[in-house]
């Protein structure tokens, strides 16, 4: 899986937030459209993820920074499940990373996940 240019774009950003703020952690939440099986969405969910990660770990910002959960096609933003057909464009929408900052205090331990 590769990043599309017009995503790195907006990579290039949560990169540059990074690097301002050293203290922030990322979460990636990954999903798939409905088309296929859902162990095949799984795996496309993370591969998406792992692209995401190896082009912010390419800008420079630390993998340990960066968890990640695969939702394959599971929450799907719209009504394009299984046996319904559907348009391209909606099936898109389902096809998506979602971006969560999660803070780190000093003070405390890591939030939530990361303490994996």
């Amino acid at each position: 899986y590769v990043v599309k240019e017009a995503a790195k774009v907006e990579l290039d950003k949560i990169v540059m937030t990074m690097r301002k703020y050293p203290e922030i952690y990322l979460e990636i939440k990954s999903y798939a459209d409905s088309r296929g099986r859902t162990k095949y969405n799984d795996l496309l969910a993370a591969r998406r993820s792992y692209a995401v990660v190896n082009y912010l770990a390419g800008q420079g910002i630390n993998k340990y920074r960066i968890i990640t959960e695969n939702y394959g096609e599971r929450e799907l933003l719209n009504d394009c499940i299984d046996g319904v057909n559907c348009p391209d464009d909606l099936h898109q929408q389902n096809r998506r990373s979602e971006f969560i900052i999660i803070n780190y205090s000093l003070e405390n331990e890591p939030l939530g996940k990361l303490t994996k």
